[in-house]
């Protein structure tokens, strides 16, 4: 089923169910509203509303976490706790007055509009710091490469192997943030450039003061990054 499909479906099904309710209203009122029917129906309707919402949500792809995380969680809490709340609202109406029921249909609903916006930020929340993460991720996921290039260079490198073998450590105890994404692409460029210089090795000879600086450079990259907070 393609999402235009889909779509369709769920707006046939809920109008199909508007239907149901419109026509239990019918029946049970027989055209005649008093005002405890009009505030009754119309919680009716209210739950009903709220109880197809998120069926015009999905759940959302997060890289680098297991699977899928349901954003709708929350939201589906909140619908199932004010539908037992509204409820419990209208078999109550023979001991609280319409009024009061009506402006306790009111708080309900504003906290539900609470939860809701809740639920969403959250959602773009994670969705945002698992992008963030993503990047860094690969940082320490090449910088472990490295580490085993490292550890077959020669004794003839050792001033190199011993800042490239810092930088490595040190890369694992960054933490992600958001604004270091251009010095985080500089990382990658340096972990890459060196990786490949160390490939070309026994082929191509690596000259040991150049391999050191580029070392260097990249350990300097790395306290750069180190040092930013959030």
């Amino acid at each position: 089923m393609t999402k235009q499909q889909s779509l369709l479906f769920r707006c046939g099904l809920f109008f199909a169910g508007a239907l149901v309710v419109i026509l239990a209203l019918v029946l049970s009122t027989e055209g005649e509203l008093t005002r405890r029917d009009a505030f009754v129906w119309s919680s009716i309707a209210l739950m009903y509303l709220l109880f197809f919402t998120p069926f015009f949500f999905s759940a959302i792809d997060i890289k680098n976490f297991s699977g899928k995380i349901p954003k709708l969680s929350l939201v589906w809490f909140g619908i199932i706790m004010y539908i037992i709340a509204s409820v419990a609202v209208i078999l109550l109406l023979n001991v609280i007055s319409l009024s009061m029921a009506v402006i306790i249909q009111a708080i309900l609903l504003f906290l539900f509009l609470i939860v809701l916006y809740l639920a969403l930020f959250a959602s773009a929340y994670i969705a945002e710091q698992g992008d963030i993460s993503s990047h860094l991720n690969e940082i320490k996921a090449k910088a472990k490469q490295l580490s085993l290039q490292v550890g077959k260079l020669p004794a003839e490198y050792a001033a190199a192997k011993t800042l490239l073998q810092k930088a490595i450590d040190d890369i694992a105890y960054i933490s992600p943030l958001e604004s270091a994404n251009n010095l985080e692409q500089q990382l990658l460029s340096n972990i890459d450039t060196i990786a490949a210089m160390l490939e070309r090795s026994p082929n191509a000879a690596i000259n040991p003061s150049e391999l050191e600086q580029k070392a260097d450079s990249l350990l300097d990259k790395v306290r750069e990054r180190k040092a930013l907070r959030n």
